[in-house]
């Protein structure tokens, strides 16, 4: 597969599963070196350390740009073949809650979770209500990030119960421009709901 991105973001992209990468692919000579370099700092998530460019991956190892560029590009695209065999694995399950009401927020992460709530689903946290007011809340959304081993599961709880007509009535508003994009990502619901007139 051909795949035509600019370095650095195919370098993101490696950064964001190496591990998984050094695992299946550092017996091959072709991608060791590279890989020893990629492992030996935390380049992902260390804003401090700058991301590697083919200059430093030439200094750390040796390779000649021209291999650098076409070792990472194969390496990357390996991941899309059709005929490459599975092994990527993202068996570390972190559930984070991002909980808001119509004037505060507070974040946590669960150790464990059994089940996780769907879209629409009411929730009672008494432990938040010193914090937040209320224990009464709704999974307005759910979202997954995949990256090193972990799958990353983050619900976003909006206080109150799961009213699907004001659901429906949100979603009509945004997709006919009702709100400006700065109110969409600013307003809570309950000013939504002020502004819309919804009760």
């Amino acid at each position: 597969m051909e795949i035509k991105i600019p370095f650095r973001k195919v370098m993101l992209s490696i950064l964001s599963i190496k591990e998984q990468l050094y695992k299946k692919y550092n017996d091959n000579e072709d991608y060791r070196d590279i890989l020893n370099y990629l492992m030996s700092k935390d380049f992902y998530y260390d804003d401090e350390t700058p991301l590697p460019t083919v200059r430093s991956i030439k200094e750390a190892t040796g390779i000649k740009d021209y291999h650098i560029r076409k070792r990472i590009k194969k390496l990357y695209e390996n991941l899309f073949e059709y005929d490459t065999e599975p092994f990527l694995e993202f068996n570390n399950v972190i559930v984070e809650c991002y909980i808001k009401n119509w004037r505060d927020s507070a974040f946590f992460t669960f150790k464990n979770i059994k089940y996780i709530p769907k879209v629409g689903e009411n929730i009672t946290l008494p432990f938040v209500e010193g914090i937040l007011s209320t224990e009464l809340y709704y999974v307005e959304s759910i979202s997954h990030r995949f990256e090193t081993d972990k799958q990353i599961i983050t619900l976003t709880l909006q206080s109150g119960l799961f009213n699907e007509y004001w659901q429906i009535r949100k979603a009509e508003a945004i997709a006919k421009r009702e709100f400006s994009f700065k109110e969409e990502i600013e307003l809570s619901d309950y000013e939504m709901r002020k502004k819309l007139d919804v009760w």
